[in-house]
């Protein structure tokens, strides 16, 4: 989210922008997370997403669209039980964490 000055009024209002693009880092863990959007795979900078100790059941096949840039993901204590890809094809996955998930 980016914060700007409205023009016609003096508040601060938040909107969504184009500030995704320049994301490195994102950390969510513990907020609950049952699911994550399908758009996660856009973040075409990100290189850090840690997910934590939420209720993730299933993993979006667009989060493959990251396997240049994301180099850590943390998935631990969540309820995921498999992944909707290989997790070698990450190719710039340099650490990751899945401790605590009833991967079969």
């Amino acid at each position: 989210y980016c914060i700007y000055q409205s023009a016609t009024k003096r508040t601060k209002r938040t909107r969504l922008c184009n500030c995704w693009f320049y994301l490195y880092v994102l950390y969510l863990d513990g907020n609950g997370l049952e699911a994550l959007p399908h758009w996660i795979g856009e973040l075409s900078s990100l290189e850090v997403l840690s997910l934590g100790e939420n209720q993730i059941t299933e993993l979006p096949y667009e989060l493959l669209q990251l396997s240049s840039s994301l180099r850590k993901l943390f998935l631990g204590s969540n309820n995921i039980s498999s992944f909707p890809f290989p997790m070698h094809e990450m190719t710039a996955l340099q650490h990751g964490s899945i401790g605590s998930n009833p991967i079969e």
